[in-house]
C-alpha cells in the first residue's frame, strides 16, 4: 500500500511539474529525432522546419538523427522520451504501419504519441510505359483483371508504402498483380521506362521528368482530388472510389505532453506550413502545403493505422527482425 501510494504521489508530482513548465515553455533546447540519416529529404526539412522554430521560441530547435528499423527507433525513442515538449519528432505515412509489420512491434502509432500537425502531402503518380495500352485507371484494372499475376507492379521493397498500397488496390478491386521490390522507386521507375514492367508509382518529382521526356506515361494520381499542377490527370479515387494515398510528413511528441504545449507547437507548425516561402519550395518539389490540428492530424493517423493493420493481417505479413 506503501508502494502505491508513493507511486501515486511521483506521479501527481509529475503532473503537477509538466503542467508549470508549460507556461514557461520551452525551458530548454528542442530534439526534433529524424527517423533516417542525415542528407535525405526527412533530413533537410527538419532542418528547415528547426531554424524557424529556434526564432520563434527563442531556444534551440536541434535536430538528432537516429536511424534504424525503418524509423522505428526514432518512433520508440519519441514514445519512451519524458512529455514535456522537448522532444518531438518528424514522421511521414510509413509511421501509421511499420509496427504492424513489425514481429515485436516497437511502437504504438495511436496510443504512443500526442499529434502535433501535418505539414504536408506528396502525392504519387501512377505511371507506365508510353507504349502501353494501359491509358487511365480504367485500362489498367480491366488489363489487371484480363492478366490475373502477370502485371507486374515496381515497389521499393517488400512492406514499402508502394507495396501495400498496390495491394490496398488489388483488394478492393479484385485484381492479382505480382510485386516486384528493388532497392528503391528510382530503379523501378527505370524498370517502367525500359519496358521491364508494367507500372510503378512514385513521387510527382521523380516521374514527372520521365513523363515530360515520353518516357513514361501517367494515367492518375494517387490524391483524392485532381493536383493544380497537373489539371487534366485524373485521380485515383475518379474510377476506385476511396482509394487515395500519399507521402506525407507531420510531428509529434510524447503521449501525454501538456495539452498547452501541444496546442502551442501545432500553432507555430501550421505557420510554417502555410507560410509563402514553405508553399512555395513545396510546389516547387510536387507537394502540397497542409498545417493541421492536433485534432485532426491525430484522425488521419487513427484512420490510416486501422486501414494498414487490416491489410496487413489478412496478407499475413511481417518482416524480418
Amino acid at each position: 500500500m506503501n508502494r502505491l501510494t508513493m507511486a501515486g504521489c511521483l506521479a501527481a508530482a509529475l503532473l503537477v511539474s509538466l503542467s508549470a513548465g508549460a507556461q514557461q515553455y520551452p525551458t530548454k533546447p528542442v530534439t526534433i529525432v529524424a527517423p533516417f540519416p542525415p542528407g535525405g529529404s526527412t533530413d533537410i526539412l527538419a532542418r528547415m522546419d528547426a531554424a524557424k522554430l529556434t526564432q520563434v521560441f527563442g531556444q534551440q530547435f536541434i535536430v538528432e538523427h537516429k536511424a534504424g528499423a525503418g524509423g522505428g527507433i526514432a518512433f520508440q525513442y519519441t514514445a519512451r522520451a519524458l512529455p514535456d515538449g522537448h522532444t518531438i519528432t518528424l514522421v511521414s505515412a510509413g509511421f501509421t504501419f511499420l509496427s504492424s509489420l513489425q514481429q515485436t512491434p516497437m511502437y504504438d502509432p495511436v496510443k504512443d504519441f500526442s499529434p502535433l500537425s501535418l505539414m504536408s502531402l506528396s502525392p504519387n503518380l501512377l505511371v507506365v510505359h508510353p507504349s502501353s495500352p494501359i491509358r487511365s485507371m480504367a485500362d489498367f484494372i480491366a488489363y489487371a483483371r484480363a492478366h490475373p499475376t502477370e502485371v507486374n507492379y515496381g515497389t521499393s521493397g517488400v512492406g514499402s508504402f508502394a507495396h501495400l498500397a498496390g495491394e490496398w488496390l488489388a483488394s478492393i478491386t479484385g485484381t492479382k498483380m505480382t510485386f516486384v521490390p528493388y532497392k528503391g522507386l528510382g530503379d523501378a521507375l527505370l524498370a517502367v521506362a525500359s519496358g521491364q514492367i508494367h507500372v510503378t508509382a512514385t513521387a510527382v518529382t521523380s516521374s514527372m521528368p520521365f513523363v515530360k521526356s515520353g518516357r513514361l506515361r501517367a494515367i492518375a494520381v494517387t490524391t483524392s482530388e485532381r493536383l493544380k499542377v497537373l489539371p487534366d490527370l485524373p485521380s485515383t479515387a475518379e474510377t476506385v472510389k476511396g482509394y487515395s494515398w500519399a507521402q506525407w510528413n507531420g510531428y509529434l511528441a510524447p503521449a501525454r505532453t501538456p495539452r498547452e504545449i501541444v496546442e502551442r507547437l501545432s500553432a507555430e507548425m501550421v505557420k510554417i506550413a502555410k507560410s509563402p516561402d514553405n508553399v512555395q519550395k513545396l510546389a516547387a518539389d510536387g507537394a502540397i502545403p497542409v498545417g493541421n490540428s492536433p485534432q485532426e492530424f491525430a484522425k488521419i493517423i487513427n484512420s490510416e493505422a486501422a486501414q494498414w493493420r487490416k491489410l496487413i493481417a489478412n496478407m499475413g505479413l511481417k518482416l524480418s527482425e
